[in-house]
């Protein structure tokens, strides 16, 4: 039996012996065939330390692509501007959505030099600003500060001393509410919700990443390949029931250092074209080899691109092909399989099975998740001029809500602006800050729901929570009021606020609102 290497001339890895599938199909009616030892062998070595050596995995088997471009408007603003630092310390591309190209440039500094500046106003939206994007951070709002203040705005900033404030631009109405409107309906051209984990884009790593598990580990005489072709992975081969077999399957070298993803991820999202019969896709989160693999069967469409779900809780922990008792931990994630065999599980087989030859093309293996897609800054208190009875003095309230009337009813075209994002569509998360300062980030915060929370907090903790909510993600379509002075030191509780929004159930001003 003629043996070929793992590379042919045109790069495309290869785990098949060139003529071997040939001689299976002469052999199939002379009963038992010879078990192909010499490719057991070179299959097995693959994943012994012995492969490693030969051919070195690469470090990680995650997709190095570069992490998304998201939109950030009022840019230029106390909070806007820490978002956008954030966001490019983080390894993202940052389009800005600014006024004046000169304020941005200066209030950004050398920030601005690596973020697309887009000069324009949130009424005058134009849809190519959207596309390739996943993800809006929000930080507009009603240019209000104090009377003779600085030009670097220092009273504002400060956000201690109380000074009487002014609308020095535009007004509450355009800016809260119609611009606001604008941008939610334009949020609907945003990108999906989906991560990518793998692709096959990098034609060295994935030669030096997947090999090949046949039934011949068990005497039979499948055989499959592994092949890149134009930036997808083509698993295809020759799939026989012969001395008791019936399997063929590729699968990724198990990792060092465990994938760990995001805790918004909800499962895995497969972009696939097969040949009509039904596969399996195995994650496995074990260092050893012959551990628990988690196991999603689905079925194919000759010759079209479809895209699988695999929702993590949907997993059917197996070992060898029997099911056993076994949580999935999205958190150490280290090899995936890919796999034909006409067995399902427990014995039983799979329903969409043909011998011969077969074929699956991916494109990739992603996450997708209910993080938000917006993240919009709001403020405390936006509500409480609506609830007269839960709060008759409003003397006692925050600033905000004691002159709302004076700076052109700001609280009601802000709540009005907020429910423009609840109505699109989009998943969203509305976080209304308590009062904002310039004070040093604590991450000691405090969260709440029912708009009743009063106190301070730095603008850095503002943005690095809503930063954290587009990157790691958090529970969606929800609206949370935050504070300085909880216990909590990072954001994780923020994120997973298992509160639910009942904005659109309320009865103190109907939803939507639209002031009158």
């Amino acid at each position: 039996m003629a043996e070929a290497g793992f590379v042919n001339g045109t790069g495309i890895y290869r785990g098949v012996r060139s003529g071997s599938a040939g001689k299976c199909v002469r052999l199939a009616a002379e009963g038992r065939k010879p078990w192909p030892v010499a490719r057991f062998l070179k299959d097995f070595v693959f994943f012994t330390p012995i492969g490693e050596m030969m051919n070195p995995p690469p470090k990680s088997f995650q997709s190095p692509g570069e992490k998304g471009t998201v939109i950030v408007t009022g840019a230029t603003g106390g909070v806007g501007k820490r978002v956008v630092r954030e966001f490019l310390k983080r390894g993202y591309k940052v389009r800005a959505l600014v006024r004046s190209e000169e304020r941005a440039r200066k209030i950004l500094g050398a920030d601005a030099d690596n973020v697309d500046l887009l000069v324009s106003d949130l009424y005058n939206l134009h849809e190519d600003f959207f596309k390739g994007a996943t993800a809006v951070v929000s930080c507009t709002g009603t240019m209000v500060g104090p009377t003779d203040d600085t030009p670097d705005r220092e009273k504002y900033y400060q956000g201690v001393v109380f000074y009487p404030p002014v609308i020095l631009q535009d007004t509450p109405e355009n800016v809260e509410y119609r611009g606001i409107k604008e941008l939610a309906e334009k949020t609907k051209l945003l990108g999906g919700n989906t991560t990518k984990i793998l692709s096959f884009e990098n034609v060295e790593d994935a030669k030096k990443m997947w090999g090949i598990i046949d039934d011949i580990v068990m005497g039979g005489v499948s055989e499959s390949n592994i092949r890149i072709v134009d930036g997808n992975g083509v698993f295809d081969g020759f799939v026989s029931t012969a001395n008791n077999g019936g399997f063929a399957s590729v699968r990724s070298r198990t990792s060092d250092k465990p994938l760990q993803l995001s805790p918004s991820a909800l499962g895995f999202s497969l972009r696939v074209k097969g040949d009509g019969n039904r596969f399996k896709f195995i994650v496995r989160t074990e260092e050893k080899w012959d551990g628990v693999g988690f196991s999603y069967s689905f079925d194919t469409v000759e010759d079209q691109w479809i895209d699988v779900q695999v929702p993590f809780d949907e997993l059917t922990p197996v070992f060898r092909a029997k099911t056993v008792d076994a949580k999935f931990d999205p958190r150490q994630v280290r090899s995936f399989q890919l796999m034909l065999s006409k067995f399902e599980y427990d014995g039983k087989l799979n329903p969409n099975f043909t011998a011969g030859r077969f074929v699956l093309e991916v494109e990739s293996i992603s996450t997708y998740s209910n993080a938000p897609k917006v993240v919009h800054i709001s403020t405390a208190g936006v509500t409480r001029v609506h609830r007269k009875d839960e709060f008759p003095d409003l003397e006692k309230e925050p600033p905000a809500v004691r002159m709302n009337e004076m700076l052109g009813r700001i609280l009601d075209w802000k709540l009005a602006g907020e429910d423009c994002i609840r109505q699109a569509g989009v998943p969203y998360l509305i976080v209304r800050p308590c009062a904002l300062t310039e004070e040093n980030p604590s991450g000691r915060l405090q969260y709440s729901q029912g708009d009743t929370l009063k106190g301070k907090v730095p603008r850095d903790d503002i943005a690095k929570l809503a930063v954290d909510a587009i990157q790691f993600g958090s529970k969606s379509n929800i609206t949370i009021e935050v504070a300085e002075g909880g216990q909590v030191t990072n954001y994780g509780r923020a994120l997973g606020f298992e509160g639910e929004d009942k904005e659109q159930s309320r009865t103190y001003a109907e939803f939507p609102y639209v002031p009158k």
